[in-house]
């Protein structure tokens, strides 16, 4: 019979060691991973605010709310300071106004103190700060010092600016750009959003030039942190774009087989056309090539599973599945082009048949005939699609049941369309201009873009636009 050992006292203390050694490892991932959640709900919340104050703005003409609360006074959060006439709470004022219609935010970690409205003193922009957690996700504090109300915002402990507000068209020194005659010193501390004339009222633009007077570029995406454009002429060229709002951008090129006009971010791959095809290009820019007799893509959609895409010389969509499978639906009206998602349906712009066609998950279709003349883009405000319409100098208004509404004015042939989540963009190939259309269809026209843009994409403080012809890249700052 055999004599059963017992651990000795080194092993258990052994096992004892590794046990905590494991818990203090696992406890540090979680209270890491907590610290991360609470970071990005706090930049989620704030960019739920960032729009309110926009809608809140459009409405009044100031940043200013109304019975706002200061220095932390109302619940979950902090208006500008030294406004002692602002005794409640700014969410609850922003409530009143119909902008805003989340509950009263409450943080986990800093209470009624997480988030800091700082309005410049025309009260034509603003930031919006909060405090994260995580030291590598904080600004700098000269950062933060050189916004709006920024030396406040410092001295009160916030580390990172989660966006910034003022709309095209403050007031110039002569009263220009439908505001209050404000002198353009005063146009508050982020000068390089606004036109450094004044005088004209619109926002700031800038170029660069990408690729060394190589042109055709097309189609252009946005990853959440690069800007992404191809050229198709000679040899097809991929384009990372870093932005930059201290200097020229970073530009980087990459080679890939082919490149066409449509492009798409599926959060980790981007996605082109060409060469009949459809192109993927993984973060480690290898590419796969997708293609089958029934595919001519021209634009490219992402439904949060799969990709689409429009085939201008099939009168078709195809739904690329993520293990590449391909089923091509006939049926949309003639000569697709731009192709956009609802959250349910995709959509396409038909050029030939001035038309858009709604494609269900199974693929049936349903075509609204009526829209302003050869559609080429089309892009979702959250309920309406809208088109811009290159040959009607239009952008026309899609409500889900198909009923239109053509709105005219726009600059020479609108050829992309953007939403920046309050109003519509269009970049204007014929004439070097932007437009903006509310949602009511009143237009604001600015000029100083690129000439030949060929699509506009919006990066959450600008649009972006890569000319067909002159081997530049427009930016234009609308935030």
């Amino acid at each position: 019979m055999s004599e059963k050992r017992a651990f000795t006292l080194i092993e258990l203390l052994v096992v004892i060691a590794v046990i905590a050694l494991l818990s203090s490892v696992i406890l540090a991932a979680v209270s890491s991973s907590r610290v991360k959640a609470r970071d990005v709900a706090r930049l989620q919340n704030g960019e739920q605010l960032r729009t309110a104050l926009e809608l809140y703005q459009s409405s009044t003409g100031s940043y200013y709310v109304a019975g706002a609360g200061f220095q932390n006074t109302g619940a979950g959060f902090v208006a500008r300071s030294g406004v002692p006439d602002y005794p409640a709470s700014i969410i609850s004022a922003l409530k009143s106004a119909g902008t805003y219609n989340s509950a009263v935010l409450n943080d986990p970690v800093y209470g009624n103190d997480a988030y800091y409205l700082g309005v410049c003193s025309t009260s034509s922009s603003f930031n919006l700060y909060t405090k994260v957690e995580q030291d590598a996700l904080a600004q700098s504090s000269s950062t933060i010092a050189a916004g709006c109300d920024g030396a406040n915002a410092l001295a009160n402990g916030f580390n990172y600016i989660i966006g910034q507000g003022g709309i095209p068209g403050v007031p110039s020194a002569g009263g220009g750009g439908g505001g209050s005659g404000l002198a353009c010193a005063t146009w508050g501390t982020y000068w390089w959003q606004w036109n450094l004339g004044c005088s004209s009222g619109q926002p700031f633009v800038s170029t660069q030039t990408i690729t060394g007077g190589r042109v055709r570029m097309s189609a252009s995406v946005f990853d959440g942190t690069n800007i992404w454009t191809t050229i198709s002429s000679g040899a097809p060229v991929l384009i990372k774009i870093t932005p930059s709002l201290t200097g020229s951008s970073t530009i980087t090129l990459y080679g890939i087989p082919s490149g066409g006009y449509g492009m798409a971010f599926d959060g980790t791959n981007i996605w082109t056309s060409g060469g009949g095809g459809l192109i993927r290009i993984a973060p480690d820019m290898s590419t796969t090539t997708y293609s089958d007799p029934g595919m001519g893509p021209y634009g490219i959609a992402f439904d949060g599973t799969n990709v689409w895409t429009s085939n201008i010389s099939f009168n078709s969509v195809s739904k690329v599945t993520p293990s590449g499978v391909i089923t091509d639906y006939v049926g949309t009206g003639a000569n697709p082009k731009g192709i956009a998602f609802d959250g349910t349906n995709m959509w396409t712009a038909n050029y030939a048949s001035s038309s858009v066609t709604k494609v269900a998950p199974d693929g049936s279709m349903t075509t609204y005939n009526g829209t302003g003349a050869g559609p080429t883009a089309i892009a979702f405000d959250g309920t309406n699609m809208w088109t811009a319409d290159y040959l009607g100098n239009s952008v026309t208004r899609v409500t889900p049941s198909g009923a239109m509404t053509i709105f005219p004015g726009t600059g020479a042939y609108p050829i992309g369309i953007a939403f920046d989540g309050i109003y519509m963009w269009t970049a204007n190939g014929g004439d070097g201009t932007l437009t903006r259309v509310d949602t009511s269809g009143a237009m604001s026209t600015y000029t100083g873009a690129v000439g030949g843009a060929q699509s506009i994409v919006f990066d959450g403080t600008s649009m972006w636009t890569p000319s067909i012809s002159a081997g530049v890249v427009g930016r234009m700052f609308v935030r």
